[in-house]
């Protein structure tokens, strides 16, 4: 879609797993999908000159400036290497703000940090700064800024530190938000098998799959006529599994922008004993009230089985 959507997200990003399902396009799906693609490279496209002027100066490369993420100066053993992270989490909708930590030495002077482009790493801002940890703002998240990012600090005895691990930014929002169902339904026992299916109406070819503000498992999509969807098998679950969950989809092409979140699913798992003890607990109150009800009736006949047959009195 032409339009973006922002969302709210709430899932950070961990090590997924892949459920490695193929993608049988028919010709139509497969057509649908390479302008959708397209249309989101258009809006790529047209965010790549970086914006010096809210940045701070930005689009420098490395080569002029701080060292890039991979050169290994000689250092001391015991340097700490610094770690990069996004305040509030690692999938930001689009127009928000985010902040990007790096934490290393309390002897650290100044701080980089860069991100990885089609033609190596750019350093997006430098901060001179005393202390463990540098900030870096990025205010009005776009597309542009969806990426990998790495960050380290100039030591005031030792010079550059190595890079950090890498920081993969997502923004969200670029598309409508996806379908979440559970089938074949959101309350189940212990024990029982839960699918989650996540549809959209676009054609993206992966969808990721979100509990509790965790990305948990990806899937690649099929199609479903009119979109794309993927099934999350959970066999056998347990009440460890119960939980608020979310989908997103996104294009294998751009695989940091992602559509805006589904509308939360929330899972109920009961305990298979538990629901056992609470059935034998039904029957046997459904089994006190017939013997009740019995008794009642047992005793109305009685009654009536009284008032019909009278003592006779003696006849004078």
């Amino acid at each position: 879609s032409g339009s973006s959507l922002p969302g709210l997200c709430l899932c950070k990003r961990t090590r997924t797993q892949a459920a490695g399902e193929s993608f049988p396009h028919n010709a139509p799906a497969q057509r649908t999908q390479l302008l959708q693609e397209r249309e989101l490279g258009e809006v790529w496209a047209g965010l790549t000159v970086y914006r010096e002027g809210t940045r701070g100066g930005g689009g420098i490369p490395t080569e002029g400036g701080s060292p890039g993420p991979n050169s290994s100066p000689s250092l001391p053993d015991g340097l700490l290497k610094p770690s990069l992270r996004a305040e509030s989490g690692s999938l930001v909708p689009q127009g928000r703000n985010v902040t990007l930590r790096c934490r290393g030495s309390w002897e650290a002077e100044e701080w980089s940090l860069v991100k990885k482009g089609g033609s190596g790493w750019s350093l997006i801002k430098a901060v001179r700064k005393a202390g463990n940890e540098g900030e870096f703002s990025l205010p009005y998240v776009t597309p542009h800024d969806a990426g990998t990012y790495r960050c380290r600090y100039r030591h005031s005895s030792y010079g550059w530190s190595e890079g950090s691990d890498p920081l993969e930014l997502v923004v969200t929002g670029l598309s409508a938000p996806p379908s979440l169902a559970a089938l074949p339904g959101s309350e189940v026992a212990s024990g029982q098998n839960v699918t989650l299916q996540c549809r959209s109406e676009l054609y993206h070819d992966w969808c990721v799959l979100c509990k509790d503000g965790e990305e948990i498992r990806r899937g690649r999509t099929r199609s479903h006529g009119r979109g794309s969807q993927a099934d999350f098998l959970f066999p056998a679950v347990t009440p460890t599994q119960e939980g608020t969950y979310r989908c997103f989809g996104f294009y294998s092409s751009f695989p940091s922008l992602w559509s805006s979140p589904s509308a939360p699913l929330l899972l109920r798992v009961s305990d298979a004993a538990a629901l056992d003890y609470t059935v034998g607990n039904l029957v046997r109150l459904t089994l006190a009230g017939l013997v009740l009800v019995l008794l009642g009736v047992l005793l109305a006949e009685h009654w009536k089985s009284s008032r019909g047959h009278p003592d006779q009195g003696v006849l004078g």
